[in-house]
Formats: C-alpha cells, structure tokens, sequence
C-alpha cells in the first residue's frame, strides 16, 4: 500500500502540532522566565498525558503573581534591591 505525499505532510503536520500543545505549559514558562520553568518543563513532560496536569501546568506558567520580582529602594543611596522570591 502506497501512502499518498499529502497523507504524509498532513500527518507530519498533525504530530508537531500535538508536540507544540503538548510542550505549550513548558514553553509558555521558558518564553516569560517563569523562576519555576525548569520544575514546570520537567512535570510538562512527566504529568503532561493527563489533562489535569496539562491544565493545571498551564495556569502555573500564566500565573504572573510569582514571576514579579520585589524591589525596595534604599533610601541612602537610592539603589533598587532586589528582594528574592519566597
């Protein structure tokens, strides 16, 4: 049986589609410097196949709140200090 050409790049496009969703949580995390986008990336792929973890993945590497750092300025010489993340 002879595959068709177009059933193959159909097909090819349809894997690095499902690729790309699959790694959507990890790359969201990488492209925004997420501070946990190494712990989002390695459960993206351990915990991705469920939906849950998939959804759950997603929200954490949107979730804004944690990836603002605080700064605080020092009053005597006007230095921004960079406070680490709790």
């Amino acid at each position: 049986m002879q595959t068709q050409p177009l059933e193959f790049v159909f097909f090819i496009l349809i894997v690095v589609s499902g690729i790309f969703l699959y790694l959507l949580p990890a790359i969201v995390a990488i492209r925004t410097k997420h501070p946990r986008r190494i712990a989002i990336t390695l459960l993206t792929v351990l915990l991705g196949w469920t939906m849950i973890g998939w959804f759950a993945l997603l929200l954490w590497s949107l979730n804004d709140e944690c990836v603002r750092d605080a700064v605080t300025v020092d009053t005597n010489t006007d230095r921004r200090i960079r406070l680490p993340l709790s």
